[in-house]
């Protein structure tokens, strides 16, 4: 079983030992409101698991007014595709 500080519940869903190995890589972020961690068209460098927190997948619609199309909480992770050698990324 997983210490119960893991605050991700994808995080905490995993074997002890991937847990573990993983650790030594995961870092806190803080993100501003309002902060992009992602532009359409660039290389995803990091994966986000929110503990705390929610991260909104926004697209442009009619050009210009944003549009919110997705919401990730402590149950998902943001940028999960780069662990398959992903390309640059494409919201629309």
């Amino acid at each position: 079983m997983l210490p119960p500080h893991a605050p991700n519940s994808l995080l905490a869903a995993l074997p002890r030992s991937g847990y573990l190995r993983l650790l030594t890589e995961l870092k806190p972020v803080i993100l501003i409101f309002g902060e992009v961690p992602y532009e359409p068209g660039e290389t995803i460098r990091q994966v986000f698991s929110p503990g705390t927190s929610l991260l909104s997948l926004l697209t442009l619609a009619d050009r210009h007014l944003a549009l919110e199309v997705g919401l990730i909480g402590r149950d998902g992770k943001l940028g999960v595709s780069a662990s398959g050698g992903a390309r640059p990324v494409d919201f629309a």
